[in-house]
């Protein structure tokens, strides 16, 4: 999938965003989002339990689930969308 056309190189949320559609449309992307969710619950507190964050406190949903979430949402947008033809 290519990146819109811009005068000059596209910014991070650009490349964020693409990043996302790629990842929705992938063939492998039911084993990845599996893979990305393991061991991310919440808490009695709600932070994500996680080992990444024992060093730190992530609120649950952690970035991890956000991202998993946001790759959900485009492949159901990109199914939801007609095919050119």
């Amino acid at each position: 999938m290519a990146l819109p056309h811009h005068d000059g190189p596209p910014g991070p949320d650009e490349l964020f965003r693409s990043f996302v559609r790629e990842l929705a449309v992938s063939p492998e992307r039911a084993d990845l989002l599996i893979r990305l969710r393991i061991g991310h619950e919440p808490d009695e507190h709600c932070w994500c339990k996680h080992p990444w964050y024992a060093h730190h406190w992530e609120q649950h949903p952690c970035p991890s689930l956000r991202l998993a979430q946001l790759v959900d949402a485009a492949a159901g947008q990109d199914q939801a969308e007609p095919s050119p033809g």
